[in-house]
């Protein structure tokens, strides 16, 4: 079916629904964390991960120590999980927020800086242009990658053997 435009795809496909809330739709706004709701989500077992997460991030955000966090944090203990488990969860979740950013402290972790962009164009007139380097003389150029390929008794074997040997023996 040939559309002379995009609109018309609108009366071919429903329209998505239930996708109102996502970026890519619409912009989302900001909304402050409402911790006491988060804490009494976690504390209840729902989705503890993702509201301790978050409750996690803003009190990093808010500028509280490891030995803080992980003293809010006990509060929210799931009965399945040992302290040590929590405090290991949490000390990641810190972690994370700090290398993220979350934390503004100057004394602070710095987030992880990206490395620098290599180059992968160049020009034709940097091109150095030089005799190949060969492992096996006139075969196999350095580096390269191979493969043999041909219907089976040929010979593969013994080519990828013999070919081994030359190499190994220089």
């Amino acid at each position: 079916m040939h559309l002379q435009r995009i609109e018309d795809w609108d009366h071919i496909l429903a329209p998505l629904k239930g996708l109102e809330g996502l970026s890519f739709i619409h912009e989302v706004p900001f909304v402050r964390l409402d911790r006491k709701a988060a804490s009494l989500a976690a504390m209840s077992g729902d989705n503890w991960h993702d509201h301790v997460l978050r409750l996690v991030a803003s009190w990093v955000a808010k500028g509280n120590s490891d030995e803080e966090i992980h003293i809010l944090a006990a509060a929210h203990m799931l009965p399945s999980y040992t302290l040590e488990q929590t405090y290991a969860e949490v000390q990641k979740m810190i972690s994370s927020a700090r290398s993220k950013g979350f934390d503004n402290k100057p004394n602070s972790v710095a987030p992880a800086s990206n490395p620098p962009l290599q180059q992968i164009l160049t020009m034709v007139g940097d091109i150095e242009i030089k005799d190949p380097e060969y492992l096996i003389d006139g075969t196999i150029e350095t580096p390269s990658l191979i493969g043999l390929i041909g219907p089976s008794g040929s010979g593969k074997t013994f080519v990828a053997l013999d070919m081994a040997m030359s190499i190994a023996t220089g």
